[in-house]
């Protein structure tokens, strides 16, 4: 007996979110059935020409949630940083609670909030606690294992995640707040999810640090290519000194201006700055938005010892390395300029029109004693028709013809390279990024 419509929380396609909350009048078109039916497979239709399908994940949600219980909070002052040993503070209150908030501490003064209680757990398996604060220390304490611990100064409205394996059953578990400065900033906020359990709140809604949510601000790319520059998260790393790139043909890039590397590529729109541009732009990021292909992120031009030698993460001008800046073509597409060891290397890297590929050339004043470092990865194929595919078929290089019998694949650390050693005098490496 149908009691409601079936829906999807989230559906994301290759990284980006393309559908939520759609609720489902009914069956799809060519169902395993003809009428409605509680369970039943997912349909993938593959009939209007090539298409690929890997990695399909899904988590169904049972309704159920973590529960906390028994929760004492005590509320000690403490003027310092960091979280300390709570049996050198002095408590100044302590009593049974039956919710987590932060609107139990005091309003303006330093204090600490420590939480204490059981969490009743209800599926065995992994759980991921997300734990938000502004401007304050924070730790997540379950059984005898710290999960998160943002100690010392803490950014502004920052998110920390932490993994742990838990039983069904209840375990104790601690959370301390540490509010020691900036009144004006306040709020915190634990969320949890696991096998069968939606993400969802252990702290009360009025607890969470949220201030205004603002509309998004777009950076979009029309007759004309864009060029942005902003700060960028890649490897977990925030980058300060990088250009996005937009193009009209809808296939956008960034380029680390510190150390001329390419460091990803993606299609669709172009670039989420609110985090650069509202307000006071606290983390100063800009976000592409589309699927985003990422690159080794480490310099593409360097002068090696020998073939063995292991490639540098980072360039200095300790190294010899001197960006110069960029020029506008008539097109308004930019080349990218630095110079190492002497040489001039000039990067342009320019769309295709009609799918999502990237021709990047390389231009150097005189290759002698150098090597580019094409790409690295997890694995890079040799393929029959001279291309290789990285990562597994993620993506594909495509070398120009004048470079295929001097490529060269190592393995370094469990990665693999795509190296080609430089010839000397000037000379261009070309190759194409298919995605």
């Amino acid at each position: 007996n149908k009691i409601q419509n079936a829906s999807f929380e989230e559906v994301w396609l290759n990284g980006v979110k393309i559908h939520e909350s759609v609720s489902l009048t009914g069956p799809t078109r060519a169902a395993a059935f003809e009428d409605e039916d509680a369970m039943g497979p997912l349909m993938l239709q593959g009939d209007h020409g090539p298409v690929a399908y890997r990695n399909i994940r899904y988590k169904k949600y049972d309704g159920i949630q973590l529960e906390p219980q028994n929760l004492v909070l005590t509320e000690y002052g403490n003027e310092e940083a960091k979280i300390p040993s709570l049996d050198s503070l002095m408590a100044k209150s302590s009593a049974p609670t039956d919710s987590i908030t932060y609107q139990a501490g005091s309003i303006r003064e330093k204090f600490l909030l420590a939480y204490e209680g059981q969490l009743k757990v209800p599926n065995t398996g992994t759980y991921v606690f997300h734990l938000n604060t502004a401007r304050a220390a924070t730790a997540l304490i379950i059984g005898q294992d710290t999960i998160v611990q943002a100690d010392g100064e803490v950014g502004f409205n920052v998110n920390h995640r932490g993994v742990v394996a838990l039983e069904t059953g209840s375990v104790p578990f601690q959370l301390l707040y540490n509010k020691h400065c900036c009144p004006w900033a306040r709020g915190f906020s634990l969320e949890v999810e696991g096998p069968g359990v939606q993400r969802h709140a252990l702290t009360t809604k009025g607890s969470a640090f949220t201030g205004n949510k603002p509309s998004p601000i777009y950076v979009a790319v029309e007759e004309e290519p864009v060029l942005q520059r902003g700060f960028l998260m890649h490897d977990d790393i925030k980058l300060t000194h990088v250009a996005s790139v937009g193009t009209p043909a809808g296939v956008h890039y960034s380029y680390d201006l510190a150390m001329g590397a390419l460091l990803q590529v993606w299609g669709g729109e172009f670039l989420d700055v609110t985090d650069m541009w509202h307000a006071r732009g606290q983390r100063q990021l800009s976000r592409p938005r589309g699927f985003v292909i990422d690159f080794h992120g480490e310099p593409n031009v360097f002068a090696l010892a020998d073939a063995a030698a292991i490639w540098p993460d980072s360039l200095t001008v300790d190294q010899n390395f001197k960006p110069v800046g960029y020029e506008i073509d008539d097109q308004g597409y930019p080349a990218f300029i630095y110079e190492t060891n002497g040489v001039e290397v000039r990067n342009e890297i320019l769309p295709s029109e009609v799918e999502r590929r990237m021709t990047r050339k390389i231009s150097l004043s005189d290759g002698s004693g150098l090597w580019t470092k094409i790409d690295e990865g997890s694995s890079i194929k040799l393929l029959a028709d001279g291309s290789y595919a990285v990562n597994d078929y993620e993506y594909f290089v495509e070398l120009a013809d004048d470079l295929k019998d001097n490529a060269t694949i190592r393995d370094i650390d469990g990665q693999q390279e795509l190296l080609i050693q430089l010839q000397s005098g000037a000379q261009t490496v070309q190759y194409d990024i298919i995605w």
